[in-house]
């Protein structure tokens, strides 16, 4: 099942931020609400650099259309494009000075313009055609930033939930009963072969249960040894659990989250969680920070899963356009959004089925 389902090629960088509409007046924990916000302030900056080329193509004009006004309020309107100057010459020399302060005082509207400063309009549809080579690299460098901040803050994301929700429902949580592989093997696309994407971090099988640092216990706990409000960070820092690959955090909330705990489903989160949208994301990103977004064997495999990710071959550098790269960071926000109300939600209930005369509806 598809969790998001929108036109996403209408998509602009001011949509990052709509998942989050209203939701400080949802009824999430105080514990959610906080990393929630912390996600907000990460996707901010998301949508503050896709905004950024337009602001310099904006100051950019600005600066133009000053320097003519200054051209037109030194040299007449006959001259609005400058006069011939000789800076060898003195006199010539005075002339340059003058306008640069000119157009300075204009742009700081310490002097009034002779026109209004947006007459000639915007020229932002020249842009593309006459930008350099190397000006459209940087700009899609932006593009490659943009998804890896936009994974980093998700990682970053269900990581803190997860903790903060074991810590909070250490019961059931805590046991990691649930069976490892549940998520992935909804993942649409997904074969046995994928499961062995991070076996470096898949330490849980490799761990007995039993083991446990008395100097991790004190440190966790700060010397108070009391772990009922630290189980999450204490499977964390012992390595039971990991939030640095899309497989691991699939294991750690398939093993965390039962299918059924009394009345409580983890269907939602699961569907969530094996949306081909993270695939895209994640596979992409790996390519950019891995491989420098040119495409290796391990990418082209996985183009399968990642529905979203550019199809391309071995040896192809990858170059995304703003559809694109639309299309990979926002439903993912989108996820991030529900999947912080969705185990708000579940904690919620869970406790609430602990007090006395609790009835499910």
């Amino acid at each position: 099942m598809e969790v998001v389902s929108r036109e996403l090629k209408s998509m602009s960088p001011a949509d990052a931020l709509i998942p989050f509409k209203g939701i400080e007046n949802e009824n999430l924990l105080p514990e959610v609400q906080e990393i929630a916000s912390v996600y907000r302030r990460n996707c901010e900056l998301l949508s503050t650099l896709s905004w950024a080329p337009m602001q310099f193509v904006s100051m950019g004009q600005q600066i133009a259309r000053a320097e003519i006004a200054a051209n037109f309020m030194l040299y007449g309107a006959e001259n609005f494009n400058g006069v011939s100057l000789d800076i060898s010459k003195e006199e010539d020399r005075e002339k340059i000075s003058e306008h640069s302060a000119l157009t300075f005082e204009l742009l700081t509207k310490k002097k009034q313009w002779p026109y209004p400063p947006n007459y000639g309009g915007v020229y932002s549809k020249y842009v593309k055609a006459v930008t350099p080579k190397h000006v459209s690299d940087d700009l899609h460098t932006i593009k490659l930033s943009q998804v890896l901040l936009a994974w980093s803050a998700f990682e970053t994301m269900v990581g803190d939930l997860w903790i903060e929700a074991v810590n909070i429902c250490p019961s059931p949580l805590a046991k990691l009963t649930g069976k490892k592989g549940r998520i992935l093997s909804m993942v649409s696309g997904s074969s046995k072969s994928d499961e062995g994407e991070n076996k470096s971090t898949n330490t849980t099988s490799q761990k007995s249960t039993k083991e446990v640092s008395l100097n991790l216990i004190e440190q966790i706990t700060k010397g108070e040894f009391d772990l009922s409000k630290k189980m999450g960070d204490l499977l964390f820092a012992g390595n039971r659990v990991g939030f640095s690959s899309l497989q691991a955090v699939r294991e750690a909330y398939s093993m965390a989250f039962p299918e059924t705990c009394r009345s409580l489903k983890s269907k939602t989160i699961d569907e969530i969680l094996a949306s081909n949208v993270l695939d895209s994301l994640a596979t992409v990103r790996n390519l950019v920070a891995h491989k420098s977004g040119v495409v290796d064997q391990e990418y082209w495999e996985k183009q399968r899963v990642a529905k979203y990710a550019p199809k391309l071959n071995i040896g192809d550098r990858i170059n995304l356009d703003d559809p694109t790269t639309y299309e990979l960071i926002i439903p993912s926000i989108e996820l991030g959004v529900k999947l912080l109300k969705e185990v708000s939600s579940w904690v919620n209930l869970r406790q609430d089925s602990l007090k006395p005369g609790f009835t499910s509806s």
